[in-house]
């Protein structure tokens, strides 16, 4: 009989697929409740307008077992450590999640574009954003005109604009010597095609191919987290201007990357993920020993208006996830479906999915 395991975020399909590939029976409380998560296992959905302070309750009525949290509630510490005090985390504690959320502590550890907090003068000749403290997936992040800065807030603070593209390296962190690195995707953020939102996460690429000079400089990435005790999966999302990189925030949990990484082993990453909470797990699957050389894709499409979703909506297959209901209603600017496609290239991978999400809005 498979082990259970409560998992709790804004979207649980993916860690859930991959629990079950683990040995494991998910158990979902999320924001969406999708057709796909559905067919995996138990799940509660958490009304948006009660996020994220929702969960507590849900998962306190939820069957005895572990549990982990997924997108979204590294940024709540709060909300983490009540549902932990009655199931055990496998997860980064409470306290942990303080410090490596905080970009200010952060930026002690890892090179960061440069950052002040809010009301403080900025340097006019160069580009800033105001970026929420909670900020999850892009949401909420705004240009900002150092003419007219944003006043004095302790929920927002300025960071420098850097124009280069952006990805996410993967980790493993088991508690014994240097974390292992699993592999770089590149990221897809605020894609017109999508009609994603400026600076909205969107979906990756990946695993891409890497050179010894970027491995070594992201290995020394991870290595400098140590000290924080981390555990399990760890994304750390960065840009690259040249041969400079910069760190734009860690993410300690399943990212939304780590299924691509899955597609291309073969492999439950989250069984690895669950094994760092237990015991010391084996080196999860590396990128030059992965069988599958293509590259592969997820895509986030957004809606640009409201709709309910009709019986005859056309995202049926292997190419989509994260299926909504039939009769749920999808507000405008909220995820619709995830699209996937794969390429012997990045660039052939990036045009399949452009071209499957022509083919796939809503109807």
């Amino acid at each position: 009989m498979n082990r259970p395991l409560l998992i709790v975020g804004a979207s649980g399909r993916a860690a859930a697929q991959s629990a079950c590939r683990a040995g494991w029976q998910p158990f979902v409380i999320d924001l969406f409740a999708d057709e796909d998560t559905r067919a995996l296992g138990p799940v509660w959905q958490c009304p948006l307008v009660d996020y994220p302070q929702g969960f507590i309750a849900l998962a306190t009525q939820a069957p005895p077992g572990p549990w982990m949290y997924i997108g979204g509630l590294e940024n709540y510490p709060d909300v983490v450590q009540p549902i932990s005090r009655t199931r055990e985390l496998y997860g980064v504690r409470p306290d942990v999640l303080k410090s490596i959320r905080d970009p200010f502590f952060l930026q002690t550890l890892v090179p960061m574009p440069a950052m002040f907090r809010a009301g403080e003068p900025l340097d006019a000749t160069r580009q800033w954003l105001s970026k929420p403290f909670r900020s999850s997936g892009g949401l909420g992040i705004q240009p900002l005109c150092v003419a007219a800065p944003a006043s004095g807030s302790d929920e927002y603070y300025s960071q420098e604009y850097l124009d280069a593209p952006s990805y996410s390296a993967l980790f493993l962190f088991n508690g014994h010597g240097s974390p292992t690195l699993i592999g770089v995707c590149a990221q897809l953020i605020g894609e017109p095609w999508l009609h994603a939102p400026a600076f909205q996460y969107c979906g990756n690429i990946g695993p891409i191919p890497i050179d010894d000079g970027l491995k070594l400089r992201l290995q020394e990435f991870g290595n400098a987290l140590i000290p924080l005790g981390l555990l399990g999966l760890v994304g750390i999302d960065f840009l690259r201007t040249g041969n400079e990189l910069f760190v734009l925030e860690v993410n300690p949990r399943y990212t939304a990357s780590v299924e691509l990484y899955e597609r291309a082993s073969g492999e439950s990453l989250l069984g690895a993920h669950l094994q760092a909470f237990q015991t010391s797990p084996p080196n999860p699957l590396s990128e030059t020993e992965r069988g599958d050389k293509r590259i592969h894709g997820k895509a986030i499409l957004y809606s640009v208006s409201t709709f309910v979703v009709a019986p005859d909506h056309p995202w049926r297959g292997p190419d989509f996830a994260d299926i909504p209901t039939v009769g749920s209603t999808i507000s405008e600017g909220q995820p619709v479906v995830t699209l996937f496609a794969s390429g012997d290239t990045e660039e052939e991978c990036r045009q399949r999915l452009i071209e499957l999400a022509r083919a796939s809005e809503p109807r």
